[in-house]
C-alpha cells in the first residue's frame, strides 16, 4: 500500500527557517511516537463502591456506575443523583532483562484521574420510569495520551497510557415492569485524522510552504442492558459492551524542490476496548443487611488489533528524474498479528451496611493474560492480575444544612497483584537483540468519592 499524497504547492510567505533535517525528524517521530489497551473502567472501575466490590456491578449498581455496568439498573435510582470521584493509580511494576539487552523496557507512569457522574430520573406522568445516566473520566495529570512504541521495546500493554485517557459515557433506561428494566447507552472515545503539507528549498536551506490540517472526532462503541429482578432482593443482569480504539491517520508530505515529493503516512489504533458480554447476579441478605455480587464477563480480545504503529512512505526523485516511472523509496512496516486470546473474568463482591451511617465493601476478581508467549519480535508485556480491593461508605446529614438528602463520603482501595510473566526468546525471531525478560509487580488504586442525592 503507497500513501496517499498531494504535490500541491502552498504559497506561503518564505521564511528563512533552517530545516533540512524535518524529514527524518517527523519520520523519526513517527516511528518511536506502549500502547494501552481496554478501558480505564474495565480494569481499575468507574466508582469507589464498584471498585471496592471488585467489579461485580451487573446486578448491583445502584448509581452513575451503571452507565458502564449495566444502563437498565439506572431506574433503581428514584432521585437526582450526583457523584465525584478522584483517585490515582500508582503502578509499581519492574521488568529484568537479559544483560546486553538492545531495548529498555518503559514503564507506565504515575496518574491522577476525575469521574464525574449524574442520573437524572424523569418524573411526571411516566412515575420515575425513565432514567438518564452520563459520566466522564478525565485525567488530572495530563490530558488524553496516547503512545505508539516500537513493538520490540518491552512494555505493558494493558496499562501504559490507560489512565491518561478521558471516557465518556451517557445512556437511558426504561423500567418496563417492576421486574423488567433495559437500557441503552454509548461510549465515546476521541478519534483524530490530520494532515500535514510542507514545501523545502534545500538549495536556500528555509521552508517555503507549510499547511496542517486536522479533525478530532468520537467513536461510539454502544452498550445495551438488561435487568431482571425474579425474586425479593434478587437480582439477574446481562450487558452488552462494544468494542472501540482511538484510531488515528496522520499523512506528512514534503515537497523537496530540488528532488521531489517524501510523502510519509502514519496511521494505527491504540487504547483497545474489546467487544464483551457480562452476566451478573445478586442478591441482599436482608436479615443480615449483607449483598453479595457476582459477574462473569467474556471479553474478546482475540479481535484486537495490532496495536504498532503503521509506517508507508514513498520519494519520488521527479526533481532529479522527471517521468521516472517508479519512485525513488517506496517501503512500509511490516504487519503482524497480536495473536491475543479471548478470556472471561471472574468478580465477587460483598456489601454490609452495618446501619444508616456506615457501610463496607470488598471484592476480588481474576483476569487472565490475554497476550500469547513473547518468543520473536514483539515484547508486549502482560500477566495474569489478582485484584483485591476493599471500601467503605460513610453517610451523614449535611452539616450545613443546604440540603435535606444526606451526604455520603466512599473511600475505596485497590491492589492488582500480577504475576510473573517470562519471555524466553528463539534467537532467530528476535530480530531487534533484546533478549529475555521477567516482568511482575503491583499497582495500587485508590481514592475516595462524593455523592449526594438531590
Amino acid at each position: 500500500m503507497r500513501p496517499s499524497s498531494s504535490a500541491k504547492r502552498l504559497h506561503a510567505t518564505p521564511e528563512a527557517k533552517r530545516a533540512p533535517w524535518l524529514p527524518l525528524f517527523t519520520l523519526l517521530v513517527l516511528l518511536l511516537a506502549a500502547p494501552a489497551q481496554a478501558s480505564v473502567f474495565d480494569v481499575f472501575g468507574m466508582t469507589a463502591r464498584a471498585t471496592a466490590m471488585g467489579g461485580a456491578q451487573g446486578a448491583a449498581a445502584v448509581d452513575h456506575a451503571s452507565v458502564f455496568y449495566n444502563p437498565a439498573a439506572l431506574t433503581s435510582r428514584k432521585k437526582t443523583h450526583l457523584g465525584v470521584t478522584t483517585q490515582l493509580v500508582a503502578p509499581r511494576l519492574a521488568v529484568e532483562q537479559t544483560q546486553g539487552s538492545s531495548r529498555d523496557a518503559i514503564l507506565p507512569p504515575t496518574n491522577l484521574g476525575f469521574t464525574l457522574g449524574v442520573v437524572f430520573p424523569l418524573g411526571g406522568k411516566i412515575e420515575d420510569r425513565v432514567a438518564l445516566g452520563f459520566a466522564i473520566f478525565l485525567p488530572l495529570l495530563q490530558a488524553t495520551r496516547y503512545e505508539a512504541i516500537d513493538p520490540a521495546t518491552p512494555q505493558f500493554y494493558l496499562y501504559q497510557s490507560l489512565p491518561d485517557a478521558m471516557v465518556i459515557s451517557g445512556a437511558v433506561a426504561v423500567e418496563v415492569f417492576e421486574w423488567l428494566s433495559i437500557g441503552v447507552g454509548a461510549q465515546v472515545l476521541a478519534n483524530f485524522e490530520g494532515e500535514f503539507n510542507i514545501d523545502i528549498a534545500v538549495g536556500d536551506r528555509r521552508v517555503t510552504g507549510r499547511n496542517m490540517k486536522g479533525e478530532l472526532f468520537g467513536e461510539l462503541a454502544a452498550v445495551v442492558g438488561v435487568l431482571f429482578t425474579p425474586i425479593e432482593h434478587g437480582k439477574l443482569g446481562f450487558t452488552y459492551r462494544g468494542d472501540y480504539s482511538l484510531d488515528f491517520d496522520l499523512p506528512v508530505d514534503f515537497t523537496i524542490e530540488e528532488l521531489g515529493l517524501l510523502a510519509i503516512q502514519g496511521d494505527g489504533r491504540g487504547l483497545y476496548t474489546p467487544e464483551q458480554l457480562n452476566f451478573g447476579l445478586s442478591y441482599l441478605f436482608d436479615s443480615v443487611s449483607l449483598l453479595v455480587a457476582f459477574d462473569l464477563t467474556w471479553m474478546r480480545w482475540s479481535k484486537a488489533p495490532s496495536p504498532a504503529l503503521h509506517i508507508a512512505a514513498t520519494l519520488d526523485d521527479a526533481g532529479l528524474q522527471p517521468g521516472a516511472p517508479e519512485p525513488f523509496l517506496d517501503f512500509e512496516t511490516v504487519e503482524f498479528d497480536l495473536g491475543a486470546q479471548d478470556i472471561v473474568v471472574p468478580r465477587l463482591g460483598v456489601e454490609y451496611r452495618h446501619n444508616d451511617f456506615l457501610a463496607v465493601q470488598g471484592g476480588y476478581h481474576y483476569r487472565a493474560s490475554p497476550i500469547p508467549e513473547q518468543v520473536g519480535y514483539t515484547n508486549y508485556i502482560d500477566a495474569a492480575a489478582h485484584v483485591l480491593s476493599v471500601g467503605s461508605s460513610l453517610t451523614w446529614k449535611d452539616p450545613l444544612e443546604i440540603h435535606e438528602n444526606p451526604v455520603s463520603f466512599d473511600f475505596f482501595l485497590q491492589l492488582s497483584i500480577l504475576e510473573q510473566r517470562n519471555a524466553s526468546k528463539i534467537p532467530s525471531r528476535d530480530h531487534e537483540a533484546v533478549g529475555n525478560w521477567k516482568a511482575a509487580g503491583t499497582i495500587w488504586n485508590f481514592g475516595m468519592e462524593w455523592r449526594h442525592d438531590f
